[in-house]
């Protein structure tokens, strides 16, 4: 196995300022998350809330997905601005973030985030941890796990 890592760069003080409390509240967290799925060409979004046993929110859509590489590249890279670069999704759609500031709504509905992507026939899981998080310095490397997946259907989660 290689040295592959994942890492989010950033100022700790970031994700408290513009995930936790700017998103402090469930619909405008769950909104941008929707956003980010209609930036990823979905067609569908299932948004479920489970209040037992453990409170927590599981999103799915069937998006583009994103590759090891574009997770590193693009979605832990804090304040990337895809209008800027002129970028259309591969389907053609304007994307509706501004700011690459979406991704931190996420640590206003909880502590732990897990997310789970498909593209080709890899799937990428890694962990979110905001106790994690905010030890780091400046660098954040969460943990990831790859594995070969059936490339029948296209999916992204945001558990």
């Amino acid at each position: 196995m290689s040295e592959e890592k994942l890492k989010m760069s950033f100022e700790p003080t970031v994700i408290e300022h513009l995930g936790v409390k700017m998103y402090s509240h469930t619909v405008p967290a769950i909104a941008e998350l929707i956003a980010n799925a209609y930036d990823a060409c979905a067609t569908e979004v299932e948004v479920r809330l489970f209040d037992k046993p453990e409170h927590k929110i599981v999103i799915k859509d069937n998006g583009i997905g994103m590759s090891f590489d574009e997770i590193n590249d693009f979605y832990l890279r804090i304040g990337r601005n895809r209008r800027e670069e002129k970028q259309a999704s591969p389907c053609g759609r304007i994307p509706t973030g501004k700011k690459g500031l979406g991704k931190l709504a996420l640590f206003g509905l909880g502590n732990k985030i897990e997310i789970s992507t498909i593209q080709g026939n890899e799937r990428v899981t890694f962990t979110l941890d905001y106790a994690e998080i905010k030890k780091s310095e400046r660098i954040y490397q969460p943990e990831f796990q790859k594995e070969s997946v059936e490339p029948q259907y296209r999916k992204t989660e945001q558990p």
